[in-house]
């Protein structure tokens, strides 16, 4: 079969065995991390193994979808390579701590559990307390994609995924097993982008047509967004006393207690992580990395351009 260019900027797209790529989706990968970055096209020879797998070397390099630092002051980094650990302060040397089948794209350091560390690579979820050993945690067997990662103040974490979002207590030691909440749509399970607001005590997460709350750990879920948000979320942040958020191409605001989303930038290319440094809001998009206009303040004004971040 064909695998359809709109279905490249899901990381289930790593899942294909066998079938054909169209030449014309090959020169943009959506990918998260790289979304939608140019790519030059490469042609390898391939060894036919049977009559439908093939093999052959895969090209160099890798691609960095997250990281944090160690109390040691190295760098775990998730990858399409698996995850990476820093061997040298400059980061010019690298071991590989956790090999896993589909790209690592998101690490987790708790900070409740000293020396846990959580990554996430496609529906899979390890933990490790030592950053040697690796223990893949059970329960997404029903789970195609994990999407977000996040820990509450008291040391549990949650992942969302497109069946749900399902949560973990680190404290069960003995029987660590992942289980899965209350839902937030009837008929469309899926979860996106997720935040902790730890002043409100509150877990925020967007589904396929809006933005849930719960202060119950999940429990329950109350619908917080009328029409103003009927896209999914992929990133959540809190700045002062408001909240942030990014969808497909728009950037929404709203005080942290309020139910009302203004949307304040429309941008035309597709976007997904947004961060918050030095006053000004930062977009990764297809084009590369946006930053807001810092004549006009993010905080009140509703019409916010976004422009390249960096000048080439």
């Amino acid at each position: 079969g064909i695998l359809p260019a709109v279905h490249m900027g899901d990381i289930i797209a790593s899942k294909v065995r066998k079938g054909k790529l169209p030449l014309e989706v090959l020169t943009q990968i959506d990918h998260f991390g790289r979304y939608r970055e140019p790519c030059v096209s490469k042609r390898y020879p391939m060894t036919r193994d049977s009559s439908h797998v093939y093999s052959g070397p895969t090209p160099a390099g890798t691609t960095f979808y997250d990281l944090v630092k160690t109390p040691d002051n190295r760098i775990l980094a998730a990858t399409s390579d698996g995850l990476k650990l820093t061997l040298t302060d400059d980061g010019s040397r690298w071991e590989t701590v956790l090999t896993t089948a589909l790209p690592c794209t998101h690490v987790l350091k708790s900070e409740t559990h000293s020396g846990w560390y959580f990554a996430v690579a496609g529906n899979k979820v390890y933990y490790t307390t030592d950053l040697e050993l690796w223990t893949e945690i059970l329960g997404t067997g029903g789970v195609s994609v994990i999407r977000d990662i996040v820990e509450n103040d008291a040391g549990l974490i949650f992942i969302s995924t497109d069946s749900g979002v399902y949560r973990l207590d680190p404290s069960e030691f003995t029987k660590l097993y992942w289980d899965q909440v209350g839902s937030l749509e009837n008929l469309d399970p899926n979860a996106y982008g997720m935040y902790y607001d730890s002043t409100l005590s509150t877990l925020i997460v967007s589904g396929t047509e809006g933005i849930y709350e719960s202060s119950d750990d999940g429990d329950v879920w109350t619908k917080v967004s009328g029409i103003q948000v009927a896209s999914p979320v992929f990133s959540i942040i809190r700045v002062g006393s408001y909240h942030f958020l990014s969808s497909e191409n728009k950037v929404f605001r709203r005080s942290a207690v309020s139910s009302v989303f203004t949307v304040i930038a429309t941008i035309t290319q597709a976007c997904r992580k947004l961060a918050f440094f030095e006053d000004d809001l930062y977009l990764t998009s297809d084009s590369g990395l946006l930053r807001s206009d810092s004549e006009v303040s993010i905080f009140s004004d509703t019409n916010i351009d976004f422009v390249t971040a960096f000048k080439h």
